[in-house]
């Protein structure tokens, strides 16, 4: 058996492939079974994986399923005026420990990113990049918003983008970390570069 080699995520020196979790260090690779369709059975929703990986916590990784609004999927009306994300996330996650798929839950706490309908507006298809961070994990979502997602008390936060941080035809949002954190990196067709820094003040954001 030969994995497929596209790279979809990669987490602290681990590669997630589309089959498969990559150790490049150590030249060994193992098969995740078949992704299971989303729990959330709410407009024909998508989900995209995410690595989760700290080598200094415990030698085990998990991969979570992270749901998104098609723009090209037909929704009703009540569909399409219902919050997103939702106030229960559900869905899958994958765990090294057991070797298998399992259903978890969490919480959100906070107001939500908009509607169904307002997700729909966000053209781009490419995945963006997520960051695992202190045992949370942080996903660029759609229309520029982010999730911080807790592994461990199973809630998740939205946090809103800045007024003038965006992605459009000229620039260009990453979500990357550093020594200080998690950040946002934006840079424009000129090379212009700014950055914003998550900082996190109780169980606020900004």
């Amino acid at each position: 058996y030969t994995p497929n080699i596209s790279v979809e995520d990669h987490c602290n020196g681990l590669l997630l492939l589309y089959s498969c979790v990559a150790n490049p260090a150590t030249r060994q690779w193992t098969h995740l079974p078949r992704q299971p369709p989303p729990l959330m059975q709410m407009g024909h929703l998508y989900e995209l994986p995410y690595l989760v990986f700290d080598p200094a916590v415990s030698p085990h990784y998990e991969v979570f399923l992270i749901p998104v609004v098609p723009d090209w999927a037909e929704l009703d009306y009540m569909v399409q005026e219902s919050e997103w994300p939702p106030s229960l996330l559900e869905t899958h996650v994958f765990s090294s420990r057991t070797g298998c798929w399992e259903e978890r839950s969490f919480v959100r706490e906070g107001e939500p990113a908009g509607t169904m309908a307002d997700m729909q507006k966000d053209r781009k298809e490419q995945k963006h990049h997520g960051v695992y961070w202190r045992g949370e994990l942080y996903v660029h979502c759609q229309n520029d918003f982010f999730w911080r997602i807790s592994a461990s008390n199973g809630k998740y936060h939205v946090i809103k983008p800045p007024v003038g941080i965006e992605s459009n035809g000229n620039t260009e949002l990453y979500l990357g970390k550093s020594k200080n954190g998690v950040c946002c990196a934006l840079v424009d067709v000129n090379f212009k570069l700014q950055v914003w820094i998550l900082k996190e003040y109780s169980s606020d954001t900004t």
